[in-house]
């Protein structure tokens, strides 16, 4: 499918975070013919999304300023707009604010004006030559070109646990609510970054609050080097090695060799992670799931050096728990909620925060089940995400057919490329889909 030679190329976005923000405005920057851009986000401003509404001062970056410029020809573009240190950890609202700038910057050289369209997508039909997208407020636009966006879905419960009766109003299941750091005795299902952002909010704004975490592992984020020290010149395997045989538990083992420079070896496999996720057979991504997910995450996504040392000391003072264990259920205990352990511990708390993570599971994305219904995308690998061409980010429907023109990037691209959802990967994406897009539509229209 082409786009039509007798108007503009029309680009749907679904999705206003910073990956359908990435997608905006290199599609500004790099398709040099007519364009009508609109993005689809409910929330008041683009750029935000999960990860960068959040206001509170204390919510950090957890990547360097040098490694967050939205631009794939511009690395230092968000240290300069911050005026910041390279190895700098930043609020996470400046980054939302850098967003916002650059969006504006790049419309104002283009002369074009991305449409927002406050509402959430409710579903995607093949109609005329392109995609007629339903929008939640009625509206419906016809497009040429779709790019999914849709970034992270809100931690939800695991459904092992039991919630009694009376016992959900002790339940906080978006653990970025307003207001939702004022209690007093805080229960955190989980213990990555998530739960770290609880802890941030409660911790550091009530002195008389306390938090306990719990999770299967009681495995805290690891943190940053302080001072920062760069990755090793050279990875320690890449995907070839896997291909000649290399096990995970073999590269577990070279990776703690490494001892203290643990971080260096980590930081030099982001170039070559894609390949090898790519290069695993389906026996070892399900090990690699099971056994290993859980222990990258800790290693892989570090907490900022000041965040680190905060929860330090917290721990120290008492304010803070960490405990590993399997929540059975959660019950209501009048004023408080008690909540029972496997194990037979409980515990009782003033609120119980969800914050177990991002699903990955494209069942738990409304959209996303309703294009697989369709059979315009299909479930990715393991069951997460949805299934993609790696070299082009095209979607592949149900018959396993590559789209010419639906796309995809983010977290549901994380089935097929494991690492894909550091603004470094956002931003190689961003770049490839909307150069194929210029490449689709230059050759019919005419124009260059």
């Amino acid at each position: 499918m082409q786009a039509p030679t007798d108007g503009p190329c029309r680009i749907g976005i679904v999705g206003g975070g910073a990956a359908g923000i990435a997608c905006a405005i290199s599609a500004l920057r790099r398709i040099d013919f007519e364009l009508d851009v609109v993005v689809f986000e409910p929330r008041e401003r683009l750029g935000e999304g999960v990860a960068y509404a959040t206001r509170d001062a204390e919510h950090l970056l957890n990547v360097r300023a040098a490694n967050m410029s939205i631009h794939a020809d511009q690395p230092d573009s968000f240290r300069q707009w911050a005026d910041a240190a390279p190895a700098s950890y930043l609020p996470r609202r400046d980054y939302a604010a850098y967003l916002h700038d650059e969006l504006e910057r790049a419309q104002d050289a283009r002369g074009l004006t991305v449409k927002h369209v406050r509402a959430e997508v409710q579903g995607i039909e093949q109609a005329a030559g392109g995609y007629l997208v339903h929008d939640s407020a009625g509206g419906h636009r016809l497009v040429d070109f779709v790019i999914l966006a849709t970034g992270n879905e809100r931690p939800s419960l695991p459904a092992q646990i039991a919630v009694g009766a009376g016992a959900e109003v002790h339940i906080v299941r978006n653990p970025w609510e307003p207001g939702s750091g004022t209690a007093g005795r805080t229960l955190v299902i989980g213990s990555g970054l998530t739960a770290v952002d609880v802890c941030l909010t409660t911790l550091a704004h009530d002195s008389d609050a306390t938090v306990r975490l719990v999770s299967r592992r009681g495995m805290l984020p690891a943190v940053h080097d302080d001072p920062w020290q760069p990755p090793f010149p050279v990875p320690l395997f890449t995907a070839a090695d896997f291909q000649s045989g290399m096990t995970l538990g073999a590269a577990l083992k070279a990776i703690r060799a490494t001892g203290e420079d643990w971080r260096r070896a980590m930081d030099a496999l982001r170039p070559v992670t894609q390949g090898i996720w790519l290069s695993l057979t389906r026996a070892q991504r399900e090990q690699f799931v099971r056994h290993l997910m859980r222990y990258w995450d800790v290693h892989r996504h570090r907490m900022a050096p000041r965040v680190g040392r905060m929860m330090s000391d917290w721990q120290t003072e008492g304010r803070l728990d960490v405990v590993a264990a399997d929540v059975s259920s959660i019950q209501d205990a009048g004023i408080e909620a008690a909540v029972h352990a496997c194990d037979g511990r409980c515990w009782v708390a003033d609120r119980v925060v969800v914050a177990t993570g991002p699903a990955d599971w494209s069942g738990r994305n409304g959209l996303l089940a309703h294009l697989r219904d369709l059979g315009l995308v299909q479930n990715g690998p393991l069951g997460i995400g949805i299934a993609l061409e790696p070299e082009t980010y095209r979607v592949i429907d149900a018959a396993g057919r590559v789209s010419e023109s639906m796309y995809v990037l983010g977290t549901p691209t994380k089935g097929v490329l494991f690492e894909s959802t550091a603004m470094p990967d956002i931003r190689t994406a961003a770049a490839r889909i909307t150069q194929q897009i210029q490449d689709a539509v230059s050759p019919r229209s005419g124009l260059n």
